[in-house]
């Protein structure tokens, strides 16, 4: 009976010693765990640490975390679109791994030509004001860019350098740009605010052509000439302002504004050049100083409900301007300061 009892207390002894066991396992186990997933978490490799730096557009940094490390497949893809970018080589990163974003590095002087030509697939773009000139096509037919702020260190926009941005419908140009190129934002045709910076001389030809949706735009005080065809067919512009600085307003600068009713020419322009505001179909009076000197060919043609034009001279300095043929539509008010006037070819 005795030897019975022993028996079963040793068995239950081993068993209690096999619990200990185990649970002592079970506790090493999770202290090495707990040293593994504690280590990891204090000291992230460098990929971890790579995607941080990417998410923050430090490309320089995300090269030199990855450039001496063994690299799986997305680390590599990682590294080769932060060194693309590092490098100014947008549409690789763009067109090879599907880039949607672009923040250009501080410190950058010069967006180059065709930079991002062609690149449809961006869609955002941050320019950081250490850059002071873009490039001719720099964005050419960037189709799903959307938005566009240049900042006050931008100087000069290249000849069709945005354009055919068809998915851009705001555009904010700097105090520090000075000229906007040639058919910059031609073929814009979602862009319909835009907003210009008060350095702004020159508005280049066929600058915002067919930006069909623009509904208004204040040419600011600085600007002296406005280009050919600047606003060629921006069917619903409402609103024009132009600043007091302008001398000269192209051929067929504003033809086919189809919104406008009003507009006033400042006072210190001299020319209004050929098919100026031509096929204005909804114009109805035109403001003109006396200090115009020449009003080209079918300036108003095509004006149907043009009805007035307001002279700040008297008629004889109206009739001492040279008039191209067709210049307005017949039967216009001409309202001098000393009289009115019924226009025809002549007047």
């Amino acid at each position: 009976m005795g030897d019975a009892v022993d028996m079963n207390n040793r068995k239950q002894s081993s068993k209690k010693i096999a619990v200990i066991i185990l649970i002592c396992a079970v506790v090493a186990i999770l202290v090495v765990v707990g040293i593994v997933v504690g280590g990891s978490l204090s000291n992230p490799s460098p990929y971890k640490l790579a995607q941080q730096a990417m998410e923050q557009h430090d490309y320089a940094r995300v090269v030199e975390l990855l450039e001496n490390e063994t690299r799986n497949q997305k680390a590599e893809q990682l590294y080769a679109i932060a060194n693309h970018l590092l490098k100014g080589e947008y549409r690789k990163a763009i067109g090879q791994y599907g880039v949607t974003e672009v923040v250009i590095p501080e410190g950058t002087t010069k967006i180059a030509e065709k930079a991002f030509w062609d690149c449809g697939g961006l869609v955002s773009v941050t320019i950081p004001n250490s850059v002071t000139s873009i490039g001719n096509h720099a964005f050419y037919d960037c189709k799903g860019l959307r938005e566009l702020v240049l900042p006050d260190g931008v100087t000069s926009i290249g000849n069709y350098a945005f354009y055919g941005c068809e998915s851009l419908t705001s555009v904010t140009i700097g105090n520090g740009v000075v000229t906007v190129g040639n058919s910059a934002f031609e073929e814009c045709t979602a862009l319909t605010t835009l907003t210009l910076g008060n350095s702004l001389k020159t508005i280049g030809e066929s600058a915002f052509y067919n930006c069909k949706k623009l509904t208004g735009v204040v040419i600011p005080d600085s600007t002296t000439d406005i280009g050919k065809s600047a606003f060629y067919d921006c069917k619903a512009m409402i609103t024009l302002t132009l600043g007091k600085a302008v001398k000269i307003i192209g051929g067929s600068a504003f033809s086919g504004c189809e919104g406008l009713t009003n507009v006033v020419i400042p006072d210190g322009t001299t020319t209004l050049s050929e098919y100026a505001f031509s096929a204005c179909t909804n114009l109805t009076t035109v403001t003109i100083p006396s200090s115009v000197t020449k009003i080209d060919y079918e300036a108003f043609s095509v004006c149907g409900k043009l009805t007035t034009i307001n002279y700040a001279g008297t008629t004889e300095q109206w009739l001492a301007i040279p008039k191209g043929y067709a210049w307005t539509v017949a039967n216009v008010n001409i309202v001098c300061t000393n009289g009115t006037l019924i226009s025809n070819d002549e007047l």
